[in-house]
């Protein structure tokens, strides 16, 4: 069974912040003294962003498709040092058609481009922290390649509906430092062979095929700290992902389960880090959420929200409740409610309270013009079941709302015509304290009715329970 809840109170809102930094790179002019980046321990990355805990799973990764991988078949370009390096290969109309082609991830030494090294407790360039690029003795191998850098590039595409969000370019690891440019543009730099990097490559990108170009250098002032007793092998070693995102979503999260004396019970207390990169000012919400979930080992969950405005101008809300994924195996609905057709606060007067049962396909109201459908209002439970009595019900501690369809909102509003409506393989619920009515009183066309809609400076509670039975 699959199950993702997802709350809002819906201004439909998350957020984030992004911050850029001025970079020079390599200094170019032998006339000025200047420290290499990549010899610089104060210079951890530049215009990379914040690390985060794992969202997205890795066996997650092939079926999102949010996700789109780099990895494959580059070209690249080895050298022996860093004076030898191909300095424009970043530019759009530089040609790297000539070059050898290496697999990403993996390590360019075990490729055929230079040669691993082996140490234990003795450094593999002269000690002289934080350079690496000290002259060591004559019988190191790094005598005469004293840094050698490894220029990558490759070419991905950008589908068009990735334009309107925010996309990031993720590394999983790169040994041992490296700089990034798309189309052109220098985009940042990184330090840190087993630790990700991402980058936030949103203003860089445009729809269809785009340059990706990664100038990667086997040595920096971080390998003092990565001398372990270990091969010593460089280059794009993990997966390369490009990460799409909305322009509010989840950065960062913990999670800290606390457990009562016998263990008996345990408070789970989540905190989320919500980035906003859109135009919406997050300060003007002024409201206190607090959701709570008490679970217990019989297949059950109890919900408890309760919405507090802090501001007195806060603006209407077009709905109050949570979301809710599920598997759409579990496709014949069942409720207690107002039915059998759609109906909204303000329009269900004609729809009486009964025992109902239905079909996905037969709960959803195909209009001509794609929008918004199926609600049911004054529920007092509701199960979705699959043919073999498995069910998921969900019971209200008042009257719900809610709503079922076989796609999510974001098809919804791409779709202009019912066959462009994909067929997903969940359900999208919502499960709603109210909505806000659908107005039209005069035949159609007029506003709803104040007693209809959701004023945002009162407060409001809903509880709920989900609950499992595998018959």
């Amino acid at each position: 069974m699959k199950l993702f809840l997802k709350t809002y109170f819906q201004f439909r809102i998350i957020f984030y912040v992004c911050i850029f930094s001025h970079f020079s790179g390599m200094c170019q002019n032998p006339g000025i003294i200047s420290i290499n980046d990549w010899e610089n321990p104060a210079v951890l990355g530049i215009i990379k962003e914040k690390a985060y805990a794992t969202i997205i799973l890795p066996s997650e990764k092939v079926i999102n498709s949010m996700v789109i991988s780099l990895n494959g078949i580059w070209k690249f370009k080895w050298s022996f040092d860093t004076l030898s390096r191909p300095i424009h290969f970043f530019e759009n109309d530089y040609n790297v058609k000539d070059w050898a082609n290496i697999i990403v991830p993996g390590n360019w030494q075990l490729q055929g481009f230079g040669l691993p090294v082996y140490t234990n407790i003795t450094y593999p360039f002269k000690k002289d922290q934080p350079s690496v690029t000290s002259e060591p003795p004559k019988y190191y191998y790094r005598y005469a390649k004293r840094n050698p850098v490894g220029s990558y590039c490759t070419i991905f595409q950008v589908p068009a509906n990735a334009m309107d969000k925010h996309v990031f370019l993720h590394f999983g690891g790169v040994e041992s430092a490296m700089y990034v440019w798309v189309n052109g543009k220098k985009v940042g730099f990184s330090k840190g062979a087993m630790t990700p990097a991402e980058f936030d490559i949103s203003s860089f990108i445009r729809i269809g095929e785009n340059k990706l170009a990664v100038e990667v250098y086997r040595w920096s002032d971080g390998s003092y700290l990565e001398d372990i007793d270990m091969w010593r092998f460089s280059g794009i070693h993990r997966d390369v992902d490009i990460v799409i995102r909305p322009k509010t979503y989840i950065q960062d999260y913990q999670i800290l389960a606390e457990p009562n004396s016998d263990f008996t019970k345990a408070d789970v207390h989540i905190k989320l880090k919500i980035e906003n990169r859109s135009s919406f000012d997050v300060h003007q919400l002024g409201a206190k959420y607090i959701l709570k979930y008490t679970i217990n080992g019989t297949g059950k969950i109890q919900v408890e929200a309760d919405y507090n405005p802090i501001n007195a101008d806060i603006q209407k809300m077009p709905k109050f409740g949570m979301r809710v994924e599920i598997d759409n195996i579990f496709n014949k609905i069942n409720w207690y409610g107002r039915g059998p057709m759609e109906n909204y606060p303000d329009r269900k007067t004609g729809s009486l309270i009964g025992l109902y049962v239905s079909k996905i396909e037969n709960f959803i109201s195909n209009y001509v013009t794609i929008q918004g459908n199926a609600n049911r209002c004054d529920a007092r439970w509701f199960s979705f079941s699959d043919e073999y009595g498995k069910y998921i019900k969900i019971t209200g501690l008042q009257p719900l709302c809610f709503h079922a369809w076989p796609y999510d909102e974001s098809d919804l509003e791409k779709a202009n015509h019912q066959y462009e409506l994909p067929k997903r393989d969940f359900i999208d619920i919502n499960i709603d304290l109210n909505i806000h009515g659908v107005g039209g009183n005069d035949s159609w066309g007029a506003k709803t009715m104040e007693k209809y809609t959701i004023d945002g400076n009162l407060l409001y509670k809903y509880d709920c329970i989900l609950k499992y039975v595998a018959i």
